[in-house]
């Protein structure tokens, strides 16, 4: 994926995720043991980078996504 950044510079990104400015991870509960969160499996957000559209949407390390747009 292309996408040009406020400076007009092309930048080059692997996936949707990291285009926004984050990183996520497969989550399940099993291999999470002592990760404290009724959730049973989801999409662990790894890392959001500073100032990233995922940043001033509130998205932070540690949260794990269930849902987007009210579709699993």
């Amino acid at each position: 994926t292309n996408l040009t950044t406020e400076n007009e510079r092309p930048v080059r990104f692997g996936s949707a995720s990291e285009a926004y400015g984050f990183r996520v991870s497969d989550f399940r509960a099993e291999r999470f043991p002592g990760y404290d969160t009724p959730v049973l499996s989801g999409a662990l957000v790894e890392e959001v980078l500073g100032g990233s559209p995922a940043d001033r949407a509130g998205l932070r390390a540690g949260m794990i996504v269930v849902a987007v747009d009210g579709r699993r």
